[in-house]
């Protein structure tokens, strides 16, 4: 069975929502009205479109997992104010465009997973101050952000 994802809402606040495997569409903008959510993991399907600009709502968001679908567009701009994230993969997408300069808000990220998109630009010095897993080159090969000014090359998707 195969479901498309149209408009998202809990009747009740809920902390967690994995969805996965048979899901097809777009993400749609309501998707910050969950701003109670901690973790989302929405990945492996077949996800296309952009991320919504509205994600940027879930300020209580530790985790965020999209990794492994077609996503296009780029990362939203304001992904720093997701200060609360620990977590996030976008590897395995369609990503393009500049890393945003707003990831240095990010102070608490450990996992930062962009690998095998069509990004470009440089990781934020300010995740390079502490020991990060950093996964952003073509071949997902781990750079363990032992340096500041991190350049990523255009990378394609296979």
């Amino acid at each position: 069975m195969i479901w498309t994802v149209e408009y998202l809402t809990l009747a009740s606040p809920s902390i967690y929502m994995s969805l996965g495997n048979n899901i097809m569409g777009s993400i749609p903008s309501t998707i910050g009205q969950l701003t109670a959510l901690e973790y989302l993991d929405i990945s492996e399907n077949t996800l296309k479109g952009k991320i919504p600009s509205s994600i940027v709502k879930l300020t209580k968001l530790q985790s965020l997992t999209m990794g492994g679908n077609a996503l296009s567009g780029s990362i939203p701009r304001n992904i720093g104010q997701l200060s609360a994230l620990q977590s996030l993969n976008l590897d395995r997408n369609n990503l393009k465009g500049q890393i945003p300069s707003s990831m240095e808000k990010l102070t608490n990220l450990e996992f930062l997973h962009l690998f095998m998109n069509y990004l470009s630009g440089t990781v934020p010095s300010s995740l390079c101050e502490t020991d990060r897993q950093i996964l952003i080159d073509c071949q997902g090969i781990s750079c363990g952000c032992c340096r500041s000014g991190i350049t990523l090359q255009e990378c394609p998707v296979d």
